[in-house]
């Protein structure tokens, strides 16, 4: 599975922790990424201009200087935008290396932004000092007495004396406020966002192979219903054959024909996707092959010589009965003498190994074995194995009809 993403597309809805629409649309793309930065830069500017406004008007009406307003404005804004965005900025540059150990970067790029944010805080608020009609300078020397004489004016001191605990909470205070403006609070989504991408890309890849095995059973149940009529029908005919020709031949016929379908109709309703065994296979062809004697009577001759080792190993539903129906239908059928059907099995190594042939009137000219059996026979060995499976069609020296069906052993 591909353990990336795209950081410039939006993510797919179960990734992003929280989605909102409008403005908040940023937090649909990967965190610290192009368009997850510019999103977040257009919302914070908004409530960040906002807050430059209200200081600076208020510091403006209360100096009567629109001058100094517009400073303090400028100051709060530029600094509030510098603090808010140097650590994802440099988080953002970071993701775009694709560096190994990027989550330990993106760690550190926060804390360099924090650090900017602090520095960048300093010398705003100097410069805001300076236009501030009040100003508050705070030191930490417990030693330098207090102004009497501003006090006694009634006017703030010059210097206020702040406690140990003071100075901690208000430094504990600063460093919350860096890091959440500073893209703190992005870092629980960005640590995040991997394992629930490929969680999201595992679900997507079983929800996709669930449709192509819905997809892949409804195919194997349509090619299977193409090859049961075209034997069934040929069966019945040929009992049609024998009882206008010979009544006795035709209670044996029936017979015959009722214990083929005994073996063969709970295979047909049984789910298409299911793999049945050479030895079940085997059964119903041998069923099969006693209700075309009976019609063929001295004209088909039948040798069956299957390794028992291999009885009990998978073999794909009617894909036997396909290749003998062919061969007696297309071969030994046509052919006045008759002729003899030879069906063997063996084990090759980690291969199956079936061979159907016969000596009957073989393939016609410029034919090439496609017919609606085989080529059936050849779609559900394909959706079944893969290219792991064979079937090959030829004419032995010898003359007549082979095919041979190699397949994965599941022995």
């Amino acid at each position: 599975m591909n353990a990336r993403y795209s950081l410039g597309e939006p993510l797919p809805p179960e990734v992003v922790l929280a989605t909102m629409g409008g403005p908040f649309g940023y937090r649909r793309f990967a965190t610290f990424s192009a368009p997850w930065l510019r999103g977040r830069a257009l919302v914070f500017a908004g409530f960040i201009g906002l807050l430059a406004i209200a200081a600076g008007s208020g510091n403006g009406l209360v100096s009567q200087d629109l001058a100094v307003g517009l400073r303090i404005g400028a100051w709060t804004f530029i600094s509030f935008m510098l603090m808010s965005f140097a650590g994802p900025l440099l988080a953002a540059w970071v993701r775009t290396r694709s560096w190994h150990r990027e989550r330990a970067a993106v760690v550190a790029a926060v804390v360099v932004g924090m650090a900017l944010a602090a520095s960048v805080d300093h010398v705003a608020s100097t410069a805001i000092a300076r236009d501030v009609p009040i100003e508050f300078q705070v030191r930490s020397d417990a030693t330098k007495p207090t102004d009497a004489k501003s006090s006694s004016r009634g006017e703030m001191p010059a210097h206020i004396e702040r406690s140990p605990l003071t100075v901690a909470v208000n430094a504990v205070f600063g460093l919350a406020v860096y890091f959440c403006l500073g893209g703190g609070l992005a870092l629980r989504a960005y640590f995040g966002e991997l394992s629930r991408w490929r969680e999201s890309q595992r679900q997507r890849e079983v929800q996709s192979l669930l449709a192509d095995k819905r997809a892949s059973e409804w195919q194997l149940h349509v090619l299977q219903a193409q090859i049961e009529p075209h034997f069934l029908f040929n069966t019945l005919a040929a009992v049609r054959s024998t009882l206008r020709a010979d009544a006795g031949r035709a209670e044996a016929t029936l017979d015959a024909l009722v214990e083929y379908l005994r073996a063969t109709i709970p295979k047909l309703r049984a789910d298409p996707t299911a793999t049945s065994t050479v030895a079940e296979q085997i059964e119903i062809v041998r069923h099969y092959l006693i209700v075309m004697q009976l019609r063929m009577g001295e004209r088909l001759r039948v040798s069956i010589d299957i390794d028992p080792a291999i009885a009990g190993a998978a073999f794909p539903p009617l894909a036997l009965m396909s290749l003998v129906e062919n061969a007696i239908k297309h071969g030994l059928e046509p052919k006045r003498a008759g002729g003899t059907i030879r069906i063997e099995g063996r084990r090759l190594g980690d291969r199956l190994r079936i061979l159907v042939r016969d000596d009957g009137v073989g393939l016609g000219a410029g034919s090439s074995g496609g017919g609606l059996g085989l080529r059936n026979l050849r779609a559900q060995l394909a959706q079944r194995y893969g290219d792991a499976a064979t079937l090959i069609v030829q004419t032995p020296a010898a003359g007549g009809f082979e095919a041979i069906v190699e397949i994965p052993c599941g022995v």
